[in-house]
């Protein structure tokens, strides 16, 4: 059985909170992950900003 396969069979035995509780979780995960994705961004150096520490370097 794949993934997809236990994963709709798991979906059909659990109740609409867990289904919510899921859905919400997903929402979460895409945020954070947008949010790293924005940190990682900023993390990069340039010319500008490599000699000066990190915690100078303004978010």
């Amino acid at each position: 059985m794949d993934f997809q396969e236990k994963l709709n069979s798991t979906l059909k035995e659990t109740s609409h909170e867990g289904i919510e509780y899921i859905l919400h979780v997903h929402e979460r995960f895409e945020k954070l992950e947008s949010r790293i994705i924005d940190l990682e961004s900023k993390l990069n150096l340039n010319n500008s900003n490599r000699g000066k520490p990190p915690y100078s370097i303004a978010l």
